[in-house]
């Protein structure tokens, strides 16, 4: 059997109390089972690990957590299931529980569970919508419904059958149930003249839909429901479960205790099994206890029954039967037990992290039993159950975070339900208590503890917290000396004083708002470096506001620094230069100057493209120079740098001619490529940079080329798709022109390749330059070319033959050495052989041109 379970249920339409872990079908021994996998806290890719165990062991990856808890579900092998306790990157894994909902279900109408716990006083006045953003963790919300102001959400659902099933997170998180609608309605339905109105009215809501239709949902939903909220704990301050059921779950507790942590206030249903939160065993953490409400992180909320929004038990009885102003008794309740000194206690005394409630583990109890409120596809419904008691309390935690700020971690959270908790009425207030017959009565609470009522104070309109922030100095700007801290504050009432912090020290309040919020600060005898400055705005009625920036503390005004750039004065230097410098400083390099021993060649008061300045060198006699620069910054603090010596030679390096011609050709298809490489030097033998060469190509091609040195003084030019009847091409140099006069006279080619102004480059299919190499390359380009640009024109059989010819001829008798790229040999047998290859290539592209090949 599997051990699959399902969690209590009370729907729309009447109260049920279900058997809280029902068995599911028969199942194989070794069908799949669902699981929740917690990983260590250390560990940082949640996806990475569970693709990798699922990967191992087989089944299907579900959900992810990354912020609640680190973990994932899955679907596995029992096998597989069972390797997973020896992995030391997980912490535990649980089984996944199915869960569903605990509930039971023109003109602006007061809901009587509002009207009760005085939640009309918060509609006199205008209209107001409440500054609050509250998460609604269940079936989804009307996303459309005119009554609610839904903003977002998400939904996290399985898909598929038991051994095949895919988990999904989308969009649709619309309401197709009703449930989650009708609990959102409650909490915080819109103050519009129409429908119903919420406990806090028009607060944000956000729609985390992890209950099917049928109100049905994994646990491994829910926590990943959980998770989304937690991402989003600076946003979402309230969220509500009016879900649950009986079950120990240590992941699902640890998810809700860190989204908690992180300042999430989470209010759950009671339960409606008329039952212990604890059960039968008062003892945490065991197969009876109903979660979430167990858990003391929760706000758990009891149900009574009203009819008519008064105290006083004058209503007529609801429809379930129920009295006016009497405890429902489908709510569970928190119960006590005899220890052995026969003194009650709970384990609630040492474990509700110092909350004191008189219902033990109950925080409050709120109107459950004949709930009017939202619903699905635009509709209204009635409906009862702790599910309708929950968000009454949604709501009163909202009004209470819009009057007195957030929680921003679990100590805040738990201030704010304490602070509820003591707001509330007593269950014996004589005039908004419930009813009690005779005096000697014992309330309808099994183990007399009993929650008070939750109760909206009267507080009038809310007073939000100020607003503020900081004017000057700017964030992350630098300041010195005296510096004045302004801000901006305001509040809805009054803004009543604003004070500096420095580094988490007070450096003044400003209790004036006449002449602007702001305050002096003298920060010279402080050292340099980055400080934060905190402005804190209070108003009338207590509250604070904070903000912060940093700013960098910059009194010393450092001395700039400045280096020249030696690559820029290299070598015998001719002309008219470049010097060109670094040069920083802390606050600014307003300039750097340029010297030629002492004389000031330039100025550069611009950083933009690099400090430099134009030497003209022809205005100094030949020799040696010593070159500075100077930087000054914003102070007027000035450096030099160390001086570099520069050597000036303008009488010998006066002209530029070509110091060396190259050329080379290659084969490119059925065309050749010619490549002139053309090295300029001065008259000293230096590499000339920046000259542009240019000149005249000839003998069977025309045109004209140019190219500019590089560093090395070198430069190339090409002529392409040159025919293969044109056997030579000549490159004739026509000019040189660039930093010196160009001496055609000096022209030169060391390696006896040209004159130095024209040069003549072979074609590479050239009879001179046959070689048994060359001509077996040549064999596998007419073999290449043949399938590439012949297929399609009749002439294959014939080309093939050719191809075959060159590759026969190509091959050197066995046991004859030829060096490649060499015209003779001494080996007759193999000059034999070479001279009937060229006769043959010859031939061949001459056979090859008459039949139109280009």
């Amino acid at each position: 059997m599997s051990n699959r379970r399902f969690l209590s249920v009370e729907n729309l339409e009447q109260r049920i109390v279900l058997d809280a872990f029902g068995l599911v079908g028969p199942t194989l021994p070794n069908s799949w089972q669902a699981v929740i996998v917690e990983l260590n806290d250390n560990t940082s890719d949640a996806r990475l690990i569970g693709n990798d165990v699922v990967g191992r062991g087989g089944g299907q990856l579900g959900h992810i957590y990354n912020h609640a808890i680190k973990g994932f579900s899955a679907r596995m092998p029992m096998a597989a299931i069972q390797a997973l306790q020896n992995n030391p990157l997980i912490k535990r894994v649980e089984p996944d529980i199915q869960m569903q909902a605990f509930a039971d279900p023109l003109t602006q109408v007061l809901p009587t569970g509002i009207d009760r716990i005085n939640g009309d006083q918060q509609l006199e006045g205008d209209p107001i919508a409440i500054d609050v953003d509250i998460a609604i963790i269940d079936s989804g919300i009307d996303t459309t419904h005119d009554d609610l102001n839904v903003v977002g959400g998400t939904h996290f659902y399985t898909t598929g059958n038991w051994r095949k099933s895919v988990t999904v997170q989308d969009n649709n998180y619309d309401d197709d149930n009703g449930h989650g609608s009708h609990v959102a309605g409650i909490a915080a339905a819109k103050d519009n003249d129409i429908g119903v109105v919420g406990v806090a009215p028009g607060a944000r809501l956000w729609s985390v839909k992890v209950l099917d239709e049928n109100a049905n949902g994994s646990l491994s939903s829910i926590i990943a429901g959980i998770d989304w909220v937690t991402d989003r704990a600076e946003t979402i301050e309230v969220a509500n479960m009016s879900l649950g059921g009986l079950g120990a779950s240590t992941i699902y507790h640890d998810a809700i205790k860190a989204s908690v942590e992180a300042g999430v206030v989470y209010v759950a249903a009671a339960g409606n099994e008329y039952r212990d939160i604890l059960g039968q065993d008062f003892q945490f953490g065991t197969s009876d206890d109903t979660i979430p409400a167990v858990y003391p992180e929760v706000a758990t909320i009891s149900a009574f029954a009203d009819t008519d929004g008064k105290a006083g038990n004058a209503g007529p009885v609801s429809s379930l039967g129920y009295a006016d102003d009497t405890f429902a008794d489908f709510s569970n309740y928190s119960n006590s037990t005899r220890d052995s000194n026969d003194k009650l206690v709970s384990w609630y005394d040492d474990n509700n992290h110092g909350i004191l409630s008189p219902g033990l583990g109950i925080d409050l109890m709120m109107p459950g039993v004949d709930i009017y409120s939202t619903y699905k596809d635009g509709g209204y419904a009635v409906g009862s159950g702790t599910s309708a008691a929950a968000p009454h309390a949604a709501g009163l935690a909202a009004l209470y975070i819009a009057q007195n700020g957030r929680a921003h971690n679990a100590e805040e959270v738990y201030t704010i339900r304490q602070a509820l908790i003591y707001g509330g009425k007593g269950w014996r207030d004589p005039d908004e208590g419930l009813y009690f017959p005779d005096p000697n009565y014992i309330p309808d609470s099994p183990d007399n503890h009993t929650e008070n009522l939750g109760w909206v104070a009267d507080q009038g309109p809310i007073d939000h917290a100020p607003t503020v922030e900081i004017t000057s100095p700017v964030e992350g700007t630098s300041i010195a000396g005296n510096v004045e801290v302004t801000v901006t504050a305001n509040d809805d009432v009054s803004v009543t004083q604003v004070e500096f912090v420095i580094n988490g020290a007070s450096l003044g309040t400003d209790t004036v708002e006449s002449d602007g919020w702001s305050m002096m600060w003298d920060t010279t005898g402080l050292f340099d470096g980055v400080y934060e400055i905190t402005a804190i705005a209070t108003d009338t009625a207590g509250q604070t506001t904070s903000t912060k920036i940093s700013v960098m503390l910059d009194n010393v005004d450092d001395l700039p620094t400045v280096a020249l750039d030696s690559d820029s004065l290299a070598g015998v230097l001719s002309g008219t230069i470049t010097v060109t410098a670094d040069a920083w400083d802390d606050r600014g390099v307003e300039n750097v100057q340029f010297f030629v021993g002492n004389e000031l060649i330039g100025v550069d008061a611009s950083e933009i493209g690099g400090w430099s300045a134009e030497w003209d060198t022809t205005r100094y006699d030949d020799g040696l120079y010593g070159v500075t620069a100077t930087a000054t910054d914003s102070g007027q603090q000035t450096v030099i740098s160390i001086p570099i010596e520069a050597v000036v030679n303008n009488a010998v390096a006066s002209t530029m001619h070509v110091a060396d011609l190259d050329g080379s050709s290659v084969l490119d298809r059925n065309r050749w490529t010619a490549t002139t490489e053309i090295l300029i030097q001065d008259a000293q033998g230096k590499p000339v940079e920046g000259a542009t060469v240019t000149g005249s190509w000839s003998d069977g091609v025309t045109g004209t080329s140019e190219a500019v040195t590089d560093v090395d003084g070198i430069c190339k030019v090409v002529k392409t798709k040159i025919s293969t009847r044109t056997p030579t091409v000549r490159f004739n140099v026509t000019n040189v022109s660039g930093p010196f006069p160009y001496a055609a006279s000096d022209n030169v080619d060391p390696d006896g390749d040209s004159d130095g102004t024209s040069i003549d480059i072979a074609s590479p299919l050239s009879a001179s330059r046959y070689s048994v190499g060359s001509t077996q390359a040549l064999a596998s380009v007419f073999e290449d070319t043949d399938d590439r640009e012949f297929d399609n024109r009749g002439d294959e059989p014939e080309i093939k033959q050719v191809t075959k010819r060159v590759q026969a001829k190509a091959q050197v008798p066995q046991g004859r050495q030829m060096q490649p790229q060499t015209r003779q040999s001494s080996d007759p047998v193999v000059e034999s052989t070479a001279q009937e290859l060229e006769s043959l290539l010859d031939d061949t592209v001459l056979e090859l041109l008459a039949k139109g090949w280009k």
